[in-house]
């Protein structure tokens, strides 16, 4: 939902984490003027609860987001000389707490590993 009105910051260009966090908060503020106020609301709240990861619920959408940008970086069409290796630790502590989670973290580790081999 923040990403709507400016796109993705990719992975690797990000960088002061509060500028990116306040143009999503804008786009989120944007999105739910558009809607009644109680959906509004609603749809801030579950902005928030993806921003702090206060649920169960939200560090699943926060691995699977990294986990998505992983997968386009494997998978993509990238520059020569692309930095692989920053996938090794992006995003990696929202996937220690869940067992599915550090499975799947495997996986993609070891197809960055075999773009690192060649």
């Amino acid at each position: 939902m923040g990403e709507t009105y400016d796109g993705d910051i990719p992975a690797v260009a990000q960088g002061d984490p509060a500028a990116k966090e306040r143009v999503e908060r804008a786009a989120v503020e944007r999105l739910a003027g558009c809607l009644p106020e109680g959906a509004g609301r609603e749809l801030r709240g579950v902005w928030e609860e993806y921003e702090a990861c206060r649920t169960p619920e939200a560090k699943l959408v926060k691995a699977l987001d990294k986990a998505e940008t992983i997968l386009q970086h494997n998978q993509g069409q990238n520059p020569s000389g692309f930095d692989y290796e920053f996938n090794l630790g992006y995003g990696a502590e929202w996937f220690r707490a869940d067992e599915m989670l550090q499975r799947l973290r495997g996986l993609l580790d070891s197809d960055t590993l075999r773009h690192l081999e060649k």
